[in-house]
């Protein structure tokens, strides 16, 4: 089972009016996490330098 699979059955606790998909914010904060981020800043940054692998995975419209 891939990590993006194993979120299939969350349930996402935020307002419906998020732009951004519970999945994509689960595999940027897990991914940046593992990589040694440890504010939400870090993995801000973590996310928008790695965009472009993270799109391999996940569509990440929104950036």
């Amino acid at each position: 089972m891939s990590l993006v699979a194993a979120f299939d059955d969350l349930n996402d606790p935020r307002a419906r009016q998020c732009p951004y998909r519970f999945d994509e914010l689960l595999l940027a904060a897990i991914c940046a996490v593992i990589s040694g981020a440890e504010s939400w800043t870090t993995v801000v940054e973590w996310s928008e330098t790695k965009l472009d692998w993270l799109r391999q995975h996940l569509p990440f419209a929104n950036g």
